[in-house]
């Protein structure tokens, strides 16, 4: 893992280091990470870590308020700083019965395993401040192409009704637009309803 160097948060770098010194790897994910690498300042932070649930808030006993905000899934937040982190177990999904949250989650140890299960390659990507960048997929030269590109075989990914808010997540960001083309083996529903405004971000 090299590349690009991130400033992680301060509160980012100490949730880290203490999952870390207690064996854990653990990196940022997601929309922060595609956003400093778009040179915007990201609004939130997340975490994904190999420590269960329980771990973590062992962990950061201390140092955060830890809160169990998502355990079904892995999830809790940590607060420090007027910061809030969420920080989740590397995990597998199966079955979305209704179309949007996973029916089950199964933990796994490494971080790669955990970015297959995402959406687009720009939001599957994980930063570490040693270790550098973590892009199995592509997701960097995907995001200076503009291209919006689904993790693996979009007719086993999560239902379309994720696609369409991953598109404009992807496309507008947490600053600024990001204008993106859409490959042709991403499926977005035509049943869900994405505003004019949204529509036109996304260059065809």
């Amino acid at each position: 893992m090299t590349g690009p160097r991130i400033a992680l948060p301060g509160p980012v770098r100490a949730a880290i280091a203490r999952l870390e010194a207690c064996g854990y790897t653990a990196f940022a994910v997601g929309g922060c990470v595609r956003d400093s690498l778009r040179g915007v300042t990201p609004h939130d932070w997340d975490l994904a870590t190999a420590a269960r649930p329980e771990q973590t808030c062992a962990a950061l006993a201390g140092a955060f308020d830890v809160r169990p905000t998502g355990l079904r899934h892995g999830t809790v937040t940590a607060l420090a700083d007027g910061m809030a982190i969420e920080i989740t177990t590397y995990r597998t999904e199966a079955g979305y019965a209704d179309g949007r949250h996973p029916d089950a989650v199964r933990f796994v140890p490494r971080v790669e395993e955990d970015l297959m299960r995402r959406d687009f390659t720009v939001n599957a990507m994980a930063y570490h401040p040693a270790r550098g960048l973590c892009d199995p997929f592509g997701g960097q030269a995907d995001l200076r192409r503009g291209v919006l590109r689904a993790v693996g075989d979009p007719e086993v990914m999560e239902p379309a009704l994720r696609i369409p808010g991953g598109a404009a997540d992807s496309v507008t960001g947490d600053g600024g637009t990001l204008a993106v083309a859409i490959e042709p083996d991403v499926q977005i529903d035509a049943t869900v309803k994405l505003s004019e405004p949204e529509y036109s971000r996304v260059v065809k």
